[in-house]
């Protein structure tokens, strides 16, 4: 069957250039093996109209990739994944004058593209005259691990910043083999054990704000929601964590199953708990989503029903979309940002034995149902000093114990 099933045409945003965007599509696809190679793609003309792209547009990415080994084209035939696929590390795009940098994600999707964090990372960079390498663990420490490792061995390429999945031992392995001149800066999570240089936020600190607003919203009890494959996700158990120390109520975890063709949280099997809880307490009970797509679904199921409006207050920590409910919202084109500025200070010979930039998160309360709009907010940091008051100081120093 032709390789046609393109099914989210790329966003037509001024800051990435649409047949970047068109070649970055094609070949996720092919380094995610959902285009093995040999696979024939779609007519041009299909792929143009499912892109939404003319034709020139959709000629210049596929003649990127052909030119990188990833697609081979046969006249008179149509277009393949390339068989066999190339050795190396996909070219980055935008030619070969400028230093390369790798970006290592645990897995990278079509929606990666159009993130806060990549779009931060990717006009950074290219401000500052660096190409964009992207590559995508798909959820393996191991691989993870190795591609760094063949990072530091391509002289191509000058540093590169690293979303870690990769285990203790691992992340100190790789810190003993690393070049003097090569700098790793690590985003979000703080690789705990070594020192290293990190650009993120303090997910304990996040999950800290909500566990007080909610207390002091006067809700003593609580329920912690997640989907089945964030049990183990160490940034979900560090908001936990924080939640927990600031609200000192009842506290109760509830785990979803992820459906099988979205690996979304199935959060319709919550509205009948919810109803049966809600049956049981007069006080309302807080509800606190270990994540944006948990929360989507909670929202969706109190908005439904006027019942568990009135008995259920949802919050959440906010990467990407905003609901009108309490929650704290992560700056992660802050991160992307400073996580770029650390890399150059290292490239441009910075000795400093450790880089730190931890971003800013901006708390939002609202004080009744998820469709009641009023709200008060304020913008978070670590180096508030009205924060000092209300929880835990968390210097940067101190992130990695927090963490962990």
């Amino acid at each position: 069957m032709p390789a046609g099933d393109l099914k989210l045409k790329p966003l037509k945003r001024a800051e990435i250039p649409l047949y970047l965007q068109v070649r970055d599509l094609v070949l996720n696809k092919i380094l995610a093996q959902e285009w093995l190679p040999g696979r024939k793609l779609a007519a041009d003309r299909v792929l143009s109209r499912e892109l939404q792209v003319n034709h020139i547009t959709l000629g210049k990415a596929l003649n990127m990739l052909r030119s990188e080994g990833y697609l081979i084209r046969y006249p008179g035939h149509g277009t393949f994944v390339a068989d066999p696929l190339p050795r190396s590390q996909p070219p980055a795009a935008g030619g070969n004058s400028r230093r390369v940098v790798g970006v290592l994600f645990d897995s990278v999707g079509e929606q990666t593209f159009l993130t806060d964090l990549f779009i931060s990372l990717f006009t950074s960079l290219d401000s500052n005259e660096l190409s964009l390498q992207l590559a995508s663990a798909r959820n393996d420490p191991e691989e993870q691990y190795r591609q760094i490792l063949d990072f530091m061995a391509d002289e191509k390429v000058a540093g590169c910043m690293v979303w870690s999945i990769m285990s203790e031992r691992q992340v100190k392995e790789l810190m003993k083999k690393r070049r003097p001149d090569f700098p790793v800066i690590f985003l979000d999570r703080y690789p705990n054990g070594v020192v290293a240089d990190w650009s993120g936020y303090d997910d304990y600190a996040a999950g800290y704000y909500l566990g007080e607003a909610m207390r002091a919203a006067g809700l003593s009890r609580s329920w912690l929601v997640q989907a089945d494959f964030e049990a183990a996700c160490s940034t979900v158990r560090r908001r936990f964590a924080g939640y927990k120390d600031a609200f000192q109520g009842e506290l109760g975890e509830l785990t979803l199953e992820s459906l099988v063709h979205s690996g979304l949280p199935d959060c319709g099997k919550l509205r009948p708990y919810l109803l049966r809880l809600a049956e049981k307490t007069t006080a309302p009970v807080a509800l606190f989503a270990a994540s944006d797509p948990v929360a989507i679904g909670i929202y969706a199921e109190l908005s439904a029903d006027p019942v568990l409006q009135r008995h259920f207050r949802l919050c959440y920590v906010q990467t990407q979309h905003q609901l009108p409910v309490s929650r704290v919202q992560m700056d992660l084109k802050g991160m992307g940002r400073s996580a770029v500025d650390l890399l150059i200070r290292r490239l441009e010979g910075s000795s400093e034995a450790q880089l730190i930039a931890e971003a800013p998160c901006r708390l939002e309360v609202v004080a009744a149902e998820p469709a009641q709009d009023s709200q008060s907010s304020r913008s978070i940091s670590p180096d508030d000093s009205d924060i000092a008051s209300m929880s835990p100081r968390r210097s940067a120093s101190s992130v990695a114990a927090a963490q962990h």
